[in-house]
């Protein structure tokens, strides 16, 4: 079991160049994803996948699916919590939920799906302690730890906000820091909800082939991303200011 006090508060200081590396890690991914789908349309367009995706045999999928009563969404639910212990980013299981369920179910059984992931990478990380997960550590994590343990459940939820951050990186961290495990729950779901509300629509309007709720989930994600993003830097300058003014 891990002790209770795997760092002292304050012994990982951030370096403002760190939020700036950050934000580049962030701008990159987002530029992935947009090769990414440049690359799938094509693919989608020039092959036969087109033609096993269509409208009619996905529509088939889906009908299936909500007509499994609770069966479908249990099934999916922990197969959402699966991937995310596996470290399968949330975005492509909670966006095929959306494309799979009604708009409320698939909101529901991904958000549930996410959060069972992420408490038992929690609870793994709290029960095997802090030398087992060092072996994996990194600079990184370690000055997320240090976040984490200054600044609680404000940084789990904006780390949950921001629809790209490392979702088993940041369970990892909270599971050897010293967060409460009603804190980091209750911060987890909460977090979750809009990047997951914004997965949901994505998967639905791609289905759909909805213009306005493709275009709300671009909203969206540019909203969600610069709040949390200048939240979460005010969090950081806040935290060196206290840090400097600590330091004889």
């Amino acid at each position: 079991m891990q002790s209770s006090k795997p760092y002292a508060q304050g012994s990982v200081p951030v370096d403002s160049g760190d939020s700036q590396e950050d934000l580049r890690r962030a701008a990159r991914k987002f530029v992935s994803l947009i090769g990414v789908v440049i690359l799938l349309s094509i693919v989608f367009f020039v092959t036969p996948l087109r033609s096993y995706l269509s409208n009619d045999s996905f529509e088939m999928w889906r009908v299936w699916a909500n007509d499994r009563g609770f069966f479908a969404p249990l099934v999916f639910t922990f197969v959402l919590a699966a991937s995310a212990v596996a470290g399968i980013p949330r975005m492509y299981p909670t966006i095929l939920g959306g494309a799979l369920f009604n708009f409320p179910v698939a909101l529901a059984i991904c958000v549930v799906g996410s959060a069972l992931g992420a408490i038992a990478t929690f609870a793994f990380a709290r029960k095997m302690g802090k030398d087992f997960v060092d072996r994996k550590a990194t600079g990184r994590m370690e000055r997320l730890l240090g976040l984490v343990e200054r600044q609680g459940f404000a940084i789990v939820v904006l780390l949950r906000v921001v629809p790209f951050s490392n979702f088993v990186l940041t369970n990892y961290v909270c599971g050897i820091s010293t967060i409460r495990f009603r804190d980091y729950a209750c911060a987890s779901v909460l977090g979750m909800i809009p990047s997951t509300l914004m997965f949901v629509m994505l998967g639905q309007g791609i289905v759909d082939h909805s213009l306005w709720l493709l275009v709300s989930a671009l909203v969206l994600f540019v909203a969600f991303t610069v709040i949390a993003g200048v939240t979460f830097k005010r969090i950081l300058s806040s935290d060196a200011r206290r840090e400097s003014e600590a330091t004889p």
